[in-house]
């Protein structure tokens, strides 16, 4: 099996999964926006006498919160789509033959993400950038960008570039906290 059928099938589950999270919210803001009193939510309890405005005032926050994951979900799945795009876009055309057909390539693609988005080609640009830097790309040549996440381990200083004691500052705060 080749490796491009590998990663299409990989590129294409992430996809279907990141479409499905924004159309599973979308169904969960529906039921919101519907029925409130049937969304369950577990703080309302079942009343006779129970205010139809302030219903309708939880049902409205809810629907927010609801739609803000939906807006998350909706550019996460922008971002894996762009992606895919460029990369495959960058795929079909095979290597450049020159800077200039590169160039000229990458503009292409600019301004087809900028025209299918209705967004200006800078924001198309700095998308693409994003879509690279977070999910990690393979250049036309064969060579795997991944993508770039922040490092979460503590930085490690060479020795003597930290003071072995304390300073005066530190002492005199240690000793207000003790006493």
């Amino acid at each position: 099996m080749e490796a491009g059928v590998v990663v299409d099938a990989e590129v294409r589950a992430q996809l279907v999964a990141a479409v499905g999270s924004v159309a599973g919210l979308v169904d969960e803001l529906a039921g919101v926006v519907a029925s409130p009193s049937a969304a369950g939510a577990p703080y309302r309890l079942p009343d006779a006498d129970a205010d139809p405005l302030q219903e309708l005032s939880e049902a409205c926050l809810d629907g927010l919160g609801v739609l803000a994951r939906v807006e998350a979900a909706t550019a996460a799945a922008k971002v894996q789509l762009v992606a895919a795009y460029a990369e495959a876009a960058a795929v079909l055309e095979g290597p450049p033959a020159s800077a200039y057909e590169a160039s000229a390539r990458e503009v292409s693609r600019v301004a087809e993400v900028a025209c299918v988005l209705t967004i200006g080609e800078r924001a198309a640009s700095a998308l693409l950038g994003e879509a690279h830097a977070l999910i990690g790309w393979i250049s036309p040549t064969g060579r795997c960008y991944p993508a770039e996440h922040p490092d979460r381990e503590p930085p490690l200083w060479p020795p003597g570039c930290l003071p072995a004691t304390d300073s005066t500052l530190e002492q005199a705060i240690l000793a207000r906290l003790a006493a």
